[in-house]
């Protein structure tokens, strides 16, 4: 019920619209990152994002010289609240600001102008170490000064040392003096920390409380509280904290600032940070575009070395057409794409483009000959048809069993049917078949004789890895046979062209999305048959 809602004179109603009354006015806010190599981040916005503005590279600024992303990806492991940014590496213990702008959930309401993300890389081990303090400068009285630990120098001011019989365990304790201003313990600097665990009592069990804080400084700066602990009886007790500091020289202090109580501490323990792992994971093929009858497009998975992606030499495409004329990288200002030009191809033949020696900016090799297919179909010959999935059966959920569209009838197997233009090739409506479920497939109708198949592909969301689909056919409704494989990744069209050269009757296509990460959408499916014989006249032999 809406309290705003009020009851005027000749049943006249006035209403206030409010943010809870159905329409989204909320901006979408950073959540969480995670730092995934020393080149790469991923946002964790708080809702699914629109992927125009969520992928555009200005939309986000590093400081130190870094600049843009050269990568800006919506959908990483499938989520379209997280995007994933590739950046040149990042320097080991910097801290690194993170600018956003512009970027729009799904209603366009823009992020808060100049929204921040502080973030660094620690250059720790990702081990860390105890200290029981067994070792170092006895002292028989509070203490103010250095000490060096089996971990390094600890800084001390009013600090006790404790016999075994006050100890967590070995032989010795540290005393946090009370009634002190700033009395405190102080570790070595540390590059990363990820948790301190240690364990603390009281001297003697105490009428009421005293508190402590765990500090930190970094590179030297100001203290700053990261958690409190009050602390009461003269039993241990065990402090844990998830620090998650990647930054070089952290100190950790623990302050016992003027409390009631003397505080006693054993058994420091610090987890350090592990420094991101280096990229080694080495660049795919994504898809490719023909643009023309000489040219075509290449995207791989990620940003590419200008010398190896450019080297005419490290692609070949067969039927005799060898290395491409030139290969020039950064189509449409992309740095993953590359465009490579031949002498025209020929019509109504496939082809197969092998790539080696490509690198990415981290120097990893893509795997050896990748071969990317793709096909030029002609302009002239036989008939056939072209399915855009706009009539037919309406469903919304995910469907198994036979729609009639204009072409005939089509077996789905766990397709949904995309309604919004913007999730279609052309048109407001494609197919999308699902993701992790076994055969999930999209079956034409029969045909008879088929040339080639042309359709477009793309993946609901932009996904971290690439998924696999398969065009697979049968004949006179025996087994369904693999005809040619593509990867997908994007969540942009990409067309597949194939040519099949097949004169039997009675043939259906099946696209296969067998178990894929990727929910896979489907659009404009032509097939060209073979053009029919002519009859010849009786008086004529043939």
């Amino acid at each position: 019920m809406n309290s705003e809602i009020i009851i005027g004179n000749n049943d006249q109603i006035t209403f206030t619209i409010n943010n809870n009354d159905g329409f989204d006015e909320t901006p979408p806010t950073i959540l969480t990152h995670q730092v995934l190599n020393d080149s790469t981040l991923v946002l964790s916005y708080s809702e699914k994002l629109d992927p125009a503005t969520s992928q555009t590279l200005t939309n986000y600024v590093v400081n130190n010289a870094i600049g843009n992303p050269s990568q800006a990806q919506l959908g990483y492991s499938g989520d379209s609240s997280k995007v994933i940014l590739s950046f040149p590496v990042f320097t080991p213990g910097t801290t690194y600001q993170l600018t956003i702008n512009n970027v729009e959930d799904l209603a366009d309401n823009p992020i808060a102008t100049n929204t921040i993300l502080n973030f660094s890389i620690s250059s720790g081990s990702g081990e860390g170490w105890v200290e029981r303090f067994e070792d170092g400068t006895v002292f028989a009285s509070y203490y103010t000064g250095t000490v060096t630990y089996g971990t390094g120098d600890w800084d001390l001011l009013s600090v006790y040392l404790e016999p075994a019989s006050e100890s967590f365990e070995g032989e010795h304790a540290v005393r946090i003096n009370d009634d002190t201003a700033n009395a405190s313990l102080t570790s070595p600097a540390i590059n990363g920390v990820d948790s301190v665990i240690f364990y603390y009592r009281a001297l003697n069990s105490e009428a009421s409380p005293s508190t402590f804080y765990l500090q930190k400084s970094v590179s030297g700066g100001t203290y700053t509280n990261v958690q409190s602990q009050t602390y009461q009886l003269a039993t241990y007790n065990r402090f844990a904290y998830k620090v998650n500091d990647p930054s070089d020289n952290i100190k950790l202090r623990i302050l016992n600032n003027n409390q009631a109580g003397h505080l006693i501490i054993d058994y420091f323990k610090v987890v350090t940070l592990s420094g991101p792992p280096a990229d080694t994971t080495p660049p795919a093929v994504l898809s490719n575009l023909i643009l023309n009858d000489s040219t075509i497009v290449v995207t791989f998975s990620e940003v590419l070395d200008p010398v190896t992606s450019q080297a005419a030499a490290n692609y070949l495409l067969n039927n005799g057409a060898g290395n491409p004329d030139t290969a020039v990288l950064g189509y449409a200002g992309d740095n993953s794409k590359v465009v490579l030009t031949f002498s025209p191809f020929q019509e109504d033949v496939n082809y197969t483009l092998t790539i080696n020696n490509v690198e990415d900016m981290s120097g990893n090799i893509i795997v050896s000959n990748t071969t990317v297919d793709f096909y030029i179909p002609s302009g002239s010959g036989g008939e056939g048809w072209i399915e855009r999935f706009e009539d037919g059966t309406a469903f919304t959920s995910y469907y198994t069993g036979t729609v009639t569209y204009g072409t005939g009838d089509w077996d789905l197997l766990n397709v949904y049917l995309e309604t919004s233009s913007a999730y279609a090739y052309e048109g407001t409506h494609a197919l999308r078949i699902n993701d992790d479920i076994s055969n999930a497939s999209l079956t034409s109708p029969a045909i008879s004789g088929i040339d080639s198949v042309i359709f477009y592909y793309r993946a609901l969301n932009s996904e971290a890895s690439p998924s696999t689909f398969w065009l697979q056919k049968s004949i006179n409704g025996g087994t369904y046979t693999n005809v040619q494989s593509q990867t997908f990744q994007n969540s942009t069209f990409s067309q597949f062209a194939y040519k099949v050269n097949d004169s039997s009757d009675n043939i259906k296509l099946r696209v296969l999305n067998n178990n894929q990460a990727g929910h896979l959408i489907i659009d404009y499916f032509k097939v060209v048959t073979f053009p029919q014989a002519l009859n010849s006249p009786s008086n004529v032999v043939t």
